[in-house]
């Protein structure tokens, strides 16, 4: 949905002093930015993507304009200052827009800011936001936390197709459409589980860019629309993760004919006269596991490197399970939903739900809620229901538990009733974060955390290390005239040592000798000379005097 924003032109200030004649060289306009979360569409992209021109940058080797804007909304500054720029009010304005809508993680900044210039160019510019400095400080830290908790979720061995399809499937799941048409931005979307379609845009942009994936997005003015596209390999998709989720579906329903198309594709889907924000762009074709998702309405969930879906058999509906490239039936799905108070008719169609529960896949019937092991085909009731006023479609699996839902009929806007499924959850390490980078002494340790419950596990990550540190070295063991001493060096950083021999010296050092024997007059005395290293002794004799004393 789109909300129309007055502009109030705000009459130029005059700088102190300066004469009536100088009002077009210097002053502050106020001005206002295409914003997708703020309900605005902006314009459409240029043939080439914007970006100033390296001729006007004053300042050779400076940051990018873009990037110093970015980096001044990401602190909430008041002032960012643009004096090392040559940037026009106009092209300020487009730069403005499509950083802010890049990235979702600004969700506090609004559209309405101002700007001073000199002459043609700006100055600087002085953003609005939504909140003080502490409330801003504290949506972030909500909005990070969010972020974590469906992040903590994605497995780090999932290929980026793998990502990106979960990602949209537990959006489409768990979130939902907001009727009230006043939620346009990622924070609302994931503190208040619903949006619009610039929310659901922005949201999934937000995680594929913490995960590595480029997204942007696309917009439709006639359709008053907007939704994502993505880069994998090189190619770019649509992804439309709000009609993948209409109003009114069933519990839990998850669509795919939304998920990776090209123009063609989402031209068949209704989709038409869109353009995208930042840059000119084709999707040439559709991703090669289009055709085998293009009908799944359930989530597609993974265990063991195997993906399960539900879709239509021969014989109705079955689960599948594919590695991507081979496709196995896992359990025929037989029964169906009957029309309440009709006897005999059955609703076509299948409405069941499908998640995991540890390595157990969660399905329902019209009457009951099933756990399937793939692996050893043991199949447990976990909850059975009445089918005579109600049958159950849907379930939902989301961090804050797993629910089924009964409805009297499939066309039913909203279910009769939501209920808990008790059971208690295993730990999902799915994501290890770096937490101790490699030291010379030990490996690198990453650190998993539990969504479900905030739970941590930790592992070390061998790889390899950095060199060791060492200082001069300490003398342990002095070196004698004959046997070899020790020098000790330590690493400054890991307390590490070694040893190196120090030579033995080869030459005694003896001292100046102690008179052990005096001479007389008829007899030679005795001086013997001690080596201070070894404590090797030699004699010497020391002459009769030759003469008597009496």
């Amino acid at each position: 949905m789109r909300r129309i924003f007055s502009v109030l032109l705000v009459c130029v200030l005059l700088m102190c002093g300066a004469p009536v004649a100088m009002a077009a060289e210097a002053g502050i306009q106020h001005q206002e930015a295409a914003l997708l979360q703020e309900g605005d569409f902006p314009a459409a992209a240029v043939t080439r993507p914007f970006a100033l021109r390296s001729a006007r940058v004053v300042v050779s080797g400076s940051e990018s304009a873009s990037e110093v804007i970015l980096a001044g909304l990401t602190d909430a500054a008041e002032t960012i200052d643009l004096t090392d720029y040559s940037l026009t009010p106009a092209e300020l304005s487009t730069m403005f827009s499509q950083i802010v809508n890049a990235h979702p993680e600004l969700f506090y900044v609004s559209g309405g800011y101002r700007y001073s210039y000199r002459g043609d160019y700006v100055v600087a510019v002085y953003p609005a936001y939504e909140g003080t400095a502490a409330e801003i400080a504290q949506k972030k830290q909500i909005f990070e936390d969010h972020m974590t908790d469906i992040l903590d979720l994605v497995r780090d061995e999932w290929s980026d197709f793998e990502k990106a399809l979960y990602v949209h499937d537990y959006l489409a799941a768990n979130y939902c459409y907001d009727e009230s048409y006043s939620i346009y931005d990622a924070y609302g979307f994931l503190t208040q589980n619903t949006g619009v379609c610039q929310a659901y845009t922005l949201t999934y942009m937000a995680i594929l860019q913490r995960l590595g994936i480029t997204a942007s997005s696309a917009v439709s003015d006639t359709m008053n629309h907007t939704w994502n596209v993505v880069e994998l390999d090189g190619v770019w998709y649509h992804v439309d993760v709000t009609w993948d989720d209409p109003v009114g579906a069933r519990y839990g329903y998850v669509g795919h004919s939304n998920f990776m198309t090209d123009d063609a594709g989402i031209a068949d889907t209704k989709h038409y006269d869109w353009y995208y924000t930042d840059t000119v762009r084709t999707c040439s074709q559709v991703h090669e596991q289009y055709a085998r998702l293009k009908a799944v309405q359930t989530p597609v969930v993974e265990l063991d490197g195997i993906w399960y879906y539900v879709d239509s058999a021969e014989t109705g509906y079955a689960l599948y399970g594919t590695d991507w490239t081979n496709t196995t039936t896992v359990q025929a799905l037989t029964e169906r939903w009957p029309v309440i108070g009709q006897a005999g008719y059955v609703w076509s169609g299948c409405f069941s739900g499908l998640g995991t529960m540890g390595e157990t896949l969660v399905y329902n019937t019209p009457g009951a809620v099933y756990g399937l092991n793939p692996t050893t085909g043991t199949k447990t009731s976990l909850v059975t229901v009445s089918t005579a006023a109600s049958a159950l479609y849907g379930l939902r699996f989301g961090l804050d538990g797993i629910f089924y839902a009964t409805q009297v009929s499939p066309n039913d806007a909203t279910p009769t009733g939501v209920y808990a499924l008790p059971y208690t959850h295993a730990h999902r390490f799915a994501r290890y974060v770096d937490t101790a980078a490699a030291t010379c002494g030990a490996d690198g340790v990453q650190t998993s955390r539990c969504a479900y419950c905030g739970a941590t596990t930790t592992r070390t990550v061998a790889g390899e290390r950095p060199a060791h540190t060492y200082g001069e070295g300490v003398v342990t063991k002095e070196a004698t005239c004959t046997e070899p001493g020790e020098k000790t060096f330590t690493c400054d950083l890991c307390g590490d040592t070694y040893t190196e021999p120090i030579p033995a010296t080869g030459e005694h050092t003896y001292d100046a000798g102690v008179v052990t024997k005096e001479a007389t007059c008829a007899e030679a005395g005795e001086k013997t000379f001690t080596c201070d290293l070894c404590g090797d002794t030699y004699t010497e004799p020391i002459p009769a005097t030759g003469e008597h004393t009496y």
